[in-house]
């Protein structure tokens, strides 16, 4: 759950933003609930008025909704934005694996090798684990680093334009994925080991297979996350 802010560093509505924004993603805070300023106010222990911007950001990205009488609450789920945001990732990753494998230099790949470095851990960590589901601790993590690997495409393609449309879709990703993993720990497995081989195609320069193993990758956990959703919105 939510816990009152101590930390000064960054501005205070920029840590508002990320703490409901977290929580958001988390389903802390679910679909539909009504954001009220004076509970939050006095649960993250900050005054109005970072609030009021924190929302403003969460609004203009679509977390949450204002209703015609100023009420905000946390934007509901749906199929129709799932579909959006895979058809997207799904465009714009094509185009940027295959180049990325075919010209990629010394020395670029070593963010996405860390990546997939932790991405090994937790899924040997977890293939260890006899528990069904992962638990809470890893979960937010391992959604992030599904993030950060595809992020991490794009940003070596060099295109700014495409990096910038799926950093704003980001966190919706965030939200959805964390519904589907949070159900299925053999999703989670399956798509950590196509990350890693998606990872080891790229790096052997076999720019086709790459991009033809993250396209099915996307179908996959799109039909997957669907399914789940539909449980979810029932």
């Amino acid at each position: 759950m939510m816990e009152p802010i101590q930390q000064k560093r960054r501005s205070t509505t920029d840590i508002v933003y990320e703490t409901l924004k977290y929580a958001i993603i988390k389903m802390d805070l679910p679909p539909g609930e009504r954001l009220i300023e004076q509970d939050i106010s006095e649960k993250l222990q900050v005054s109005r008025t970072p609030l009021r911007e924190a929302i403003k950001m969460l609004e203009f990205e679509g977390f949450v909704t204002r209703n015609m009488s100023g009420g905000v609450k946390v934007s509901e789920l749906s199929i129709s934005e799932l579909k959006d945001i895979y058809e997207i990732e799904r465009v714009l990753e094509a185009k940027a694996i295959i180049d990325v494998a075919k010209k990629w230099k010394k020395g670029q790949l070593s963010r996405m090798e860390q990546i997939v470095s932790e991405i090994r851990s937790g899924l040997e960590r977890e293939k260890r684990s006899r528990d069904d589901y992962i638990s809470e601790q890893y979960l937010y993590r391992y959604n992030e680093l599904n993030v950060e690997f595809h992020m991490e495409i794009v940003r070596l393609y060099g295109n700014t334009l495409f990096l910038r449309t799926l950093q704003n879709i980001e966190g919706k990703h965030l939200r959805y994925a964390h519904i589907s993993f949070s159900k299925d720990k053999d999703r989670f497995l399956n798509a950590s080991e196509e990350h890693v081989n998606i990872f080891n195609l790229i790096k052997k320069r076999e720019a086709e297979k790459a991009a033809e193993l993250a396209f099915n990758h996307k179908i996959r956990a799109e039909k997957i996350i669907t399914a789940n959703l539909k449980d979810f919105l029932n």
